[in-house]
C-alpha cells in the first residue's frame, strides 16, 4: 500500500517575531519585559511557532515596542535598566513589524 500526499507548506501569515532570549516565564505564563522609562515591565504574551532563534507572538504584543532581550531572564520589575546600544531588529518577512531589542 502507498499513498500520495500533497501539502501546501507555502502558506504565510503576518506575525510578530521576537528573539528566543527575550522570552521569560512567570510560572507557566510566557511573556517579555517591555522597557518603559528605563524600567522593565512584564507583559504576558501568547506564543506560537518557534523556528531557530525566533518565537512567534500571537497576541498581546504590538510592533514598535521596545523589549529587553539580553539578560531578560535575570531581571525583575523595578530593576533600573540602561540601554547599552540600541539596535532595531526587523521581524522576518515582508509586511511585518519591527521589534526593538536591547
Amino acid at each position: 500500500m502507498f499513498a500520495r500526499v500533497r501539502l501546501d507548506l507555502a502558506s504565510t501569515r503576518q506575525s510578530v517575531l521576537i528573539p528566543r532570549e527575550a522570552l521569560v516565564y512567570r510560572g507557566s505564563q510566557p511573556g517579555v519585559y517591555l522597557l518603559q522609562n528605563n524600567l522593565p515591565v512584564f507583559r504576558r504574551i501568547e506564543t506560537g511557532l518557534t523556528q531557530g532563534d525566533d518565537v512567534e507572538v500571537l497576541a498581546n504584543l504590538e510592533t514598535g515596542v521596545t523589549i529587553i532581550t539580553r539578560g531578560a531572564s535575570m531581571i525583575t520589575e523595578g530593576d533600573q535598566v540602561r540601554i547599552a546600544r540600541p539596535s532595531p531588529r526587523k521581524a522576518a518577512g515582508p509586511g511585518r513589524g519591527t521589534v526593538n531589542g536591547n
